[in-house]
């Protein structure tokens, strides 16, 4: 029940607060926060919550919306990097709209990794992330590749799952 009542939260948090951010990429970078607090990881031992940020497309955006905040009750730690091969430890990667073309080499290298891969690329799910982000009519419409989850050890609440198109990997 304490999750139907995260999810419905977070929707109504989402879907009240929505002409308040200035554009979808704000919007985008809070609901990386969000998703991240439906997820549990397998191997997590870290005190600060990291999300990584591969090739920002976004200046300041990250900084300003996360400085001083925490994620499962931990402060949130933000890493940029340029280059997969620069990835440390990390609880999300969040892949930018830049690396669609070099995506199937960045999510080979991640492969089984205990990481919750996000992005807005199209078609990200159904290639192998962990879930998309879209937007339809300025709503967030999340796709949860719940193959890909479970090969990361990662595991995501059914109240997610509830208010996310699901895809399998075949």
């Amino acid at each position: 029940m304490k999750n139907i009542l995260s999810a419905f939260i977070f929707f109504v948090f989402v879907a009240t607060n929505l002409y308040s951010y200035e554009s979808e990429d704000q919007l985008e970078v809070v609901v990386i926060g969000k998703v991240s607090k439906f997820v549990k990881w397998e191997r997590d031992r870290k005190s600060s919550f990291i999300i990584t940020v591969l090739d920002n497309d976004y200046g300041d955006l990250f900084d300003k919306t996360y400085k001083g905040k925490k994620i499962q009750n931990r402060p949130i730690e933000l890493k940029y990097i340029n280059s997969i091969e620069e990835l440390k430890f990390t609880h999300v990667l969040y892949i930018g709209h830049s690396n669609s073309s070099k995506l199937q080499k960045i999510m080979k290298k991640i492969k089984n990794k205990n990481i919750l891969v996000i992005s807005k690329i199209r078609g990200f799910a159904q290639k192998g992330g962990v879930i998309q982000i879209a937007f339809v009519s300025r709503k967030p419409k999340l796709t949860v590749n719940i193959t890909t989850a479970k090969s990361n050890k990662l595991k995501v609440s059914s109240s997610l799952l509830k208010i996310s198109e699901i895809v399998k990997d075949k």
